[in-house]
């Protein structure tokens, strides 16, 4: 069982509740990745502003069930009052409830611009993991090239045969030819279909 520091707030909580589950242990590099990406989440979270804070609050409040039921129940009692079947409220707002028509536009203009704003912070978040990923891809990419070359010089010291697509595994690509690649592709692609 891989003991992990008291620091490892994320991965000990995590190694807690798989243990109660009665799962296997996991490597402790996986336990130190469960780690970085919970202190990822929280430096995000401490960069944001209060009025950020407000917006999430909001859209988390809004993504519930319970607001659902609550704009239910308004939704009734407003129309109840303004039919005049509740006698002890005096109506305040007569059919076709034009007051309503005002609350709920205003209502949907700020909840639809609470969720872009959070859609956008989201999506920066996904950004930088989007980058964080590219860059340990293209790390891991480099060290697969130069373990393939030292199994080669392996290979060839106990006179083994050599594969066949080695070399095409051994070069080194970066991610501009990769990309320039796909943009041709797509290229044709669309020359294809507009044909």
């Amino acid at each position: 069982m891989p003991h992990l520091p008291a620091h490892y707030k994320y991965a000990n909580s995590y190694k807690m509740r798989f243990r109660k589950k009665g799962k296997p242990e996991l490597a402790k590099v996986v336990y130190r990745n469960i780690e970085a990406s919970g202190q990822m989440r929280d430096r995000f979270e401490r960069k944001k502003k209060w009025h950020d804070r407000c917006v999430d609050g909001i859209t988390r409040f809004v993504g519930t069930v319970r607001f659902v039921y609550l704009h239910l129940l308004l939704l009734s009692l407003w129309i109840v009052i303004n039919l005049g079947f509740l006698s002890i409220i005096k109506p305040f707002d007569p059919y076709p409830f034009p007051i309503l028509g005002i609350v709920a536009s205003v209502e949907t203009i700020f909840l639809s611009a609470f969720v872009l704003i959070s859609q956008t912070r989201l999506s920066q978040l996904q950004a930088q993991r989007d980058e964080l990923e590219l860059q340990v891809n293209l790390l891991s990419e480099h060290e697969v090239t130069h373990l393939l070359n030292a199994v080669e010089r392996i290979a060839m010291h106990l006179g083994l045969p050599r594969e066949q697509n080695v070399d095409d595994l051994k070069k080194h690509i970066t991610p501009e030819h990769i990309l320039e690649a796909v943009e041709d592709a797509e290229g044709q692609r669309s020359i294809s279909k507009g044909q």
